[in-house]
């Protein structure tokens, strides 16, 4: 349970930092990369953090904690991006005002990219890692060393 706790923790600041970046994008966009950023920093994050001290509570409390500073220092800083540019030789801060938006339309959102996303969990649940019988097995693994990973935790817990 709380292992969904923090991923939903990071898939929220994810978002968060998307929103940051990403001002002018429709919601469905910032929704999308945020997800992506949030796995990234779950996934990534914990790697200096664990070579000290290992893959432990105290490594991803630690990462739980820096992964949000940077966000937190920005917004108290409240600055808006700015553009230094020339007019009649002389330099000048310009705020940027540039308000066009890309957007997705929602009936495209909901036609493709929804599907998509949907069979991608399916096969994810079907074809990657399924209980059977007490065990779990695998279809395939991207860097093959799920099956690896699996047998260590098999071991550690007995």
């Amino acid at each position: 349970m709380i292992g969904i706790v923090v991923y939903i923790y990071f898939l929220i600041l994810g978002f968060m930092y998307a929103d940051m970046l990403f001002k002018n994008k429709e919601f469905f966009t910032k929704l999308w990369i945020g997800g992506i950023i949030g796995n990234l920093i779950l996934m990534a994050g914990i790697i200096p953090f664990a070579f000290i001290f290992k893959f432990t509570i105290i490594s991803h409390i630690l990462l739980i904690i820096a992964a949000a500073v940077p966000y937190i220092v920005v917004s108290m800083k409240k600055r808006e991006l700015c553009i230094v540019g020339v007019v009649n030789g002389k330099k000048h801060i310009i705020i940027n005002t540039d308000t066009k938006k890309t957007t997705m339309d929602r009936k495209v959102f909901f036609a493709v990219v929804l599907p998509i996303a949907l069979i991608i969990c399916i096969l994810m649940f079907n074809h990657i890692l399924y209980p059977k019988g007490g065990n779990y097995y695998t279809g395939q693994s991207t860097y093959v060393d799920l099956q690896m990973h699996m047998d260590i935790r098999s071991v550690t817990a007995a």
